[in-house]
Protein backbone atom coordinates (compact mmCIF):
# COMPACT_ATOMS: atom_id res chain seq x y z
CA UNK A 1 0.00 0.00 0.00
CA UNK A 2 1.43 3.63 -1.17
CA UNK A 3 2.16 5.67 2.14
CA UNK A 4 0.41 9.08 2.69
CA UNK A 5 2.98 11.06 2.15
CA UNK A 6 4.00 9.03 -1.14
CA UNK A 7 0.10 9.66 -2.44
CA UNK A 8 0.35 13.52 -1.16
CA UNK A 9 3.60 14.42 -3.40
CA UNK A 10 1.69 12.54 -6.56
CA UNK A 11 -1.36 14.66 -5.90
CA UNK A 12 0.56 17.40 -5.34
CA UNK A 13 3.62 17.35 -7.71
CA UNK A 14 3.08 20.15 -10.20
CA UNK A 15 0.90 22.50 -7.52
CA UNK A 16 1.49 26.33 -7.98
CA UNK A 17 -0.22 27.29 -5.15
CA UNK A 18 -1.70 25.43 -2.46
CA UNK A 19 -4.20 26.45 0.41
CA UNK A 20 -4.37 24.31 3.77
CA UNK A 21 -7.45 24.61 6.17
CA UNK A 22 -7.20 22.82 9.31
CA UNK A 23 -10.99 22.49 9.83
CA UNK A 24 -13.06 21.49 13.17
CA UNK A 25 -14.32 22.76 16.67
CA UNK A 26 -11.23 23.54 19.65
CA UNK A 27 -13.66 22.71 22.12
CA UNK A 28 -14.56 19.15 20.61
CA UNK A 29 -12.06 17.09 21.70
CA UNK A 30 -10.06 15.01 18.70
CA UNK A 31 -12.46 17.84 16.21
CA UNK A 32 -9.93 20.24 17.27
CA UNK A 33 -6.89 18.39 15.00
CA UNK A 34 -7.73 20.62 11.99
CA UNK A 35 -6.65 23.56 13.84
CA UNK A 36 -4.02 22.43 15.82
CA UNK A 37 -2.82 21.13 12.73
CA UNK A 38 -2.57 24.52 10.69
CA UNK A 39 -1.25 25.95 14.06
CA UNK A 40 2.20 23.68 13.68
CA UNK A 41 1.92 23.78 9.70
CA UNK A 42 2.35 27.76 9.77
CA UNK A 43 5.92 27.48 11.43
CA UNK A 44 7.58 25.90 8.32
CA UNK A 45 5.30 26.17 5.26
CA UNK A 46 7.12 27.34 1.80
CA UNK A 47 6.03 30.62 0.54
CA UNK A 48 3.94 29.08 -2.33
CA UNK A 49 1.37 27.75 0.62
CA UNK A 50 -1.38 29.42 2.83
CA UNK A 51 -2.22 28.03 5.90
CA UNK A 52 -5.92 28.66 7.06
CA UNK A 53 -7.18 27.73 11.01
CA UNK A 54 -10.96 28.08 10.02
CA UNK A 55 -12.22 26.82 12.97
CA UNK A 56 -16.03 25.24 12.71
CA UNK A 57 -16.34 27.65 9.48
CA UNK A 58 -14.11 26.80 6.25
CA UNK A 59 -17.05 28.65 4.00
CA UNK A 60 -15.67 32.10 5.71
CA UNK A 61 -12.58 31.91 4.31
CA UNK A 62 -13.56 31.81 0.45
CA UNK A 63 -12.34 35.17 0.02
CA UNK A 64 -8.96 34.62 0.77
CA UNK A 65 -9.02 31.49 -0.97
CA UNK A 66 -10.20 32.88 -3.93
CA UNK A 67 -7.62 35.30 -3.69
CA UNK A 68 -4.69 33.63 -3.52
CA UNK A 69 -5.53 31.43 -6.28
CA UNK A 70 -4.15 28.27 -5.27
CA UNK A 71 -3.97 25.09 -7.85
CA UNK A 72 -4.84 23.20 -4.72
CA UNK A 73 -6.97 23.10 -1.37
CA UNK A 74 -5.99 20.94 1.48
CA UNK A 75 -8.20 20.33 4.02
CA UNK A 76 -7.74 18.80 7.47
CA UNK A 77 -10.43 17.34 9.77
CA UNK A 78 -11.61 15.09 11.87
CA UNK A 79 -13.59 12.57 9.70
CA UNK A 80 -16.06 9.53 10.97
CA UNK A 81 -15.04 6.89 8.59
CA UNK A 82 -14.82 3.41 10.94
CA UNK A 83 -11.41 3.49 11.21
CA UNK A 84 -9.10 3.24 14.20
CA UNK A 85 -8.84 6.08 15.76
CA UNK A 86 -6.21 7.64 14.48
CA UNK A 87 -6.31 6.55 11.03
CA UNK A 88 -5.22 9.23 8.06
CA UNK A 89 -6.96 8.86 4.79
CA UNK A 90 -6.50 10.64 1.59
CA UNK A 91 -10.35 11.64 -0.35
CA UNK A 92 -10.59 13.35 -3.43
CA UNK A 93 -14.02 15.46 -4.15
CA UNK A 94 -15.38 12.36 -5.71
CA UNK A 95 -14.73 9.77 -2.48
CA UNK A 96 -16.39 12.23 0.06
CA UNK A 97 -19.89 10.70 -0.60
CA UNK A 98 -19.53 7.82 1.88
CA UNK A 99 -18.34 10.02 4.76
CA UNK A 100 -19.87 11.59 7.75
CA UNK A 101 -18.81 15.12 6.99
CA UNK A 102 -21.98 16.78 9.16
CA UNK A 103 -20.36 18.61 11.89
CA UNK A 104 -19.88 21.59 9.57
CA UNK A 105 -22.46 23.72 8.29
CA UNK A 106 -22.71 23.81 5.21
CA UNK A 107 -20.91 20.44 4.64
CA UNK A 108 -17.40 20.10 3.07
CA UNK A 109 -19.01 18.33 0.07
CA UNK A 110 -20.68 22.02 -0.09
CA UNK A 111 -17.05 23.40 -0.36
CA UNK A 112 -15.50 20.77 -2.13
CA UNK A 113 -18.06 21.54 -5.04
CA UNK A 114 -17.24 25.42 -4.72
CA UNK A 115 -13.85 24.99 -4.79
CA UNK A 116 -13.69 23.02 -7.93
CA UNK A 117 -15.97 24.50 -9.51
CA UNK A 118 -15.73 28.39 -8.70
CA UNK A 119 -12.51 28.60 -7.80
CA UNK A 120 -10.75 25.84 -10.03
CA UNK A 121 -9.05 24.16 -7.48
CA UNK A 122 -8.54 20.67 -7.15
CA UNK A 123 -9.76 19.96 -3.40
CA UNK A 124 -8.30 17.22 -1.09
CA UNK A 125 -9.25 16.04 2.28
CA UNK A 126 -7.11 14.22 5.08
CA UNK A 127 -9.32 12.73 7.17
CA UNK A 128 -8.09 11.84 10.80
CA UNK A 129 -10.35 9.30 12.51
CA UNK A 130 -11.54 10.51 15.85
CA UNK A 131 -11.84 8.76 19.23
CA UNK A 132 -14.04 11.23 21.05
CA UNK A 133 -15.30 14.04 19.92
CA UNK A 134 -16.92 15.92 23.53
CA UNK A 135 -16.66 19.56 24.03
CA UNK A 136 -13.82 20.20 26.33
CA UNK A 137 -12.69 23.73 27.70
CA UNK A 138 -9.81 23.76 25.71
CA UNK A 139 -8.10 21.93 22.54
CA UNK A 140 -7.60 17.89 23.91
CA UNK A 141 -6.86 15.36 21.53
CA UNK A 142 -7.08 11.74 22.45
CA UNK A 143 -3.42 9.89 22.33
CA UNK A 144 -4.24 8.32 18.70
CA UNK A 145 -5.10 11.11 17.01
CA UNK A 146 -2.19 12.93 18.64
CA UNK A 147 0.30 11.09 17.53
CA UNK A 148 -1.37 11.15 13.95
CA UNK A 149 -1.58 14.83 14.27
CA UNK A 150 2.57 14.16 15.02
CA UNK A 151 3.38 11.71 12.11
CA UNK A 152 0.92 14.49 9.34
CA UNK A 153 3.06 17.06 10.37
CA UNK A 154 6.32 15.06 10.33
CA UNK A 155 4.81 14.07 6.54
CA UNK A 156 4.08 17.84 5.60
CA UNK A 157 7.56 18.86 6.56
CA UNK A 158 9.21 16.00 4.21
CA UNK A 159 6.38 16.56 1.37
CA UNK A 160 7.65 20.67 1.48
CA UNK A 161 10.79 19.41 1.07
CA UNK A 162 10.45 17.01 -1.61
CA UNK A 163 7.75 19.62 -3.38
CA UNK A 164 10.50 22.73 -3.44
CA UNK A 165 13.42 20.31 -4.74
CA UNK A 166 10.72 19.13 -7.47
CA UNK A 167 9.49 23.28 -7.94
CA UNK A 168 13.29 24.71 -8.01
CA UNK A 169 14.60 21.95 -10.56
CA UNK A 170 11.08 23.01 -12.82
CA UNK A 171 11.88 26.57 -12.46
CA UNK A 172 15.72 26.83 -13.12
CA UNK A 173 14.93 24.03 -16.54
CA UNK A 174 12.28 27.13 -17.39
CA UNK A 175 14.97 29.62 -16.97
CA UNK A 176 17.62 27.62 -18.91
CA UNK A 177 14.91 27.22 -21.76
CA UNK A 178 13.90 30.93 -21.68
CA UNK A 179 17.32 31.54 -22.74
CA UNK A 180 17.57 29.96 -25.55
CA UNK A 181 14.31 31.86 -26.73
CA UNK A 182 16.28 35.55 -27.01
Amino acid sequence: MTSLLDRLVGRLRGARKVVLLGVGNPLRGDDAVGPLFARRVRKFKPSWVLVLDCGSNPENYTGSIRRFKPSHVVVVDAVEAGKPPGSIELYSEDELAGLTLDTHKPSLRLLATYIKESINSEFLLIGIQPKRLTYTFKASLSKPVRAALSRLEEDFKELFRRLELEQGCHHRCQQDLGAYDE
